[in-house]
């Protein structure tokens, strides 16, 4: 059977959605089988079904868009990579309800979390640690975690307990918005860049991927937030090199520590923009992938670029590959 469904091919198999619900038996393929997947699902696995099963999968599929698996809080499978990079993680826990999930949402770094079912503890768990967790430690942004319940007062008690913490910014019946992390992501759908929750963040995120088309440089160099991530290059024909906001900055200069990452396509809009600013008189010191430009006497803005490191995943055709950087430093004293 199986070497009618999978064997005498000439090309990679591809599966969108590849479900194997044994958990203890052999699973053979014929000789030479690869399968291109997009979700998997899978039945109480441990390390080495994980391990074999890397063996047919095609290596652009990893990681996994999403990853549905049956577990116990007791497994050690949630380092496995093949768990831990998946960019959707769904655990099917309603086997195992007893004990708590929670040590093991700590420690979950996938983009989106799913736990399907609420343990049978009493009383029940309201995630107060995750969230905590989540306030001090921070998190990427996007990420979300949904988690089960039976019991509608279960989720009003955590709502109610979130309403009385000093950073509350809004709430409402079924919801609550918390901003301690001092980041927020923006797109260029609104002119609410002069809002003072965007002007007074620490650190600014720029989702722009889909506003390509127009120059982000007038809103650059308005910004005053102390760290400022413009993730993808504009889609114009020459890219923008920003030398119009270096030169801004040369000129009037920024706090120090205050730091700008944009993100471009191509390396050689990177290695443009460092051969230009090596011709200035106020270079102090320059390599390969930097430049340090006097400001004033006590002010260095160092610009630099570096590759954006993507482990075990492939960018998409509008994502940046590289980082052009601008820092203010302070001038070390002669």
């Amino acid at each position: 059977m199986h070497t009618k469904l999978f064997g005498n091919r000439d090309k990679i198999i591809t599966v969108k959605n590849l479900k194997i619900n044994l958990e203890n038996r052999v699973l053979r393929f014929p000789q030479d089988t690869i399968l291109k997947i997009e979700n998997l699902e899978v039945s109480r696995w441990s390390a080495p079904h994980f391990e074999c099963l890397k063996s047919i999968i095609d290596p652009p599929s990893f990681p996994i868009q999403q990853l549905k698996m049956e577990s116990s809080p007791r497994s050690p499978d949630f380092r496995h990579t093949i768990v831990k990079e998946a960019n959707s993680l769904v655990i099917d826990n309603r086997k195992f309800g007893d004990a708590s999930w929670t040590p093991i949402l700590l420690n979950l770094n996938n983009r989106r979390g799913c736990l399907m079912n609420e343990n049978r503890r009493d009383p029940p768990n309201n995630y107060m640690d995750l969230i905590e967790d989540w306030l001090e430690r921070g998190r990427p942004v996007g990420t979300t975690f949904s988690m089960g319940l039976k019991n509608n007062d279960t989720a009003k008690q955590c709502l109610d307990t979130l309403r009385q913490r000093e950073e509350v910014l809004g709430s409402s019946e079924k919801q609550k918005t918390v901003f301690l992390l001092n980041m927020i992501r923006y797109c260029d759908s609104t002119p609410d860049f002069r809002h003072s929750i965007v002007k007074e963040a620490k650190s600014l995120v720029i989702d722009n991927h889909s506003f390509g088309n127009a120059s982000w440089t007038p809103i650059l160099l308005n910004l005053t937030n102390r760290r400022v991530c413009l993730e993808n290059e504009n889609q114009r024909v020459p890219p923008n090199n920003y030398t119009d906001l270096i030169e801004n900055w040369l000129e009037r200069g920024r706090p120090v520590g205050t730091t700008f990452s944009m993100g471009l396509k191509n390396e050689d809009t990177a290695k443009q923009c460092l051969d230009t600013l090596k011709q200035r008189e106020n270079v102090l010191g320059s390599s390969e992938k930097q430049v340090q430009l006097r400001i004033n006497a006590s002010l260095i803005l160092n610009v630099s670029y570096e590759m954006i490191e993507q482990p075990g995943r492939l960018p998409r055709d509008y994502q940046s590959k590289w980082w052009l950087r601008l820092k203010v430093i302070r001038r070390r004293s002669e």
